[in-house]
């Protein structure tokens, strides 16, 4: 079963109505006004990505994990060749259990055990765009059985 992920980003749009999503999410975000003047570049800017938004203190922890990742199986290994989703499922769950029992640190690596689990999100995602994801999650039917719906 290859990947079924579904292209991200936002939802499939026309490139006005595209273009529309993007600037009304800028309008709740971005200030409006520019404090000096106009800014043409920062017009611009309103319509990408807003990584600003994220936080220093996360990147430079999820860098840290990223890191120890590439020494034990190098840079982007997943660009490389397929990767299960159960793989980093697995990790992130571990990870997860061990936070939530009061680890903040792995043991092995010293890394944030939340940053290990924003690495492995970040591969599923990257594996997932460059189509080396082998997505074998189970399948809805299977959760819809259990009662939990997302």
């Amino acid at each position: 079963m290859e990947n079924s992920y579904p292209e991200l980003g936002p939802p499939k749009l026309t490139p006005v109505e595209l273009n529309e999503h993007y600037k009304a999410f800028a309008e709740k975000i971005v200030p409006q006004k520019d404090p000096i003047g106009s800014d043409p570049k920062g017009e611009i800017g309103k319509t990408k990505a807003p990584m600003w938004l994220l936080p220093s203190t996360a990147l430079t922890e999820i860098a840290w994990a990223m890191g120890n990742g590439a020494e034990r199986y190098g840079p982007y290994n997943w660009r490389e060749t397929k990767v299960c989703a159960s793989t980093y499922i697995s990790a992130m769950m571990r990870h997860w259990a061990a936070y939530l029992d009061g680890e903040d640190r792995a043991e092995d690596s010293k890394c944030h055990h939340l940053a290990h689990i924003a690495a492995n999100c970040n591969i599923l995602m990257d594996a997932a765009k460059c189509g080396t994801l082998i997505d074998d999650r189970p399948k809805l039917p299977c959760l819809k059985a259990t009662g939990i719906e997302s």
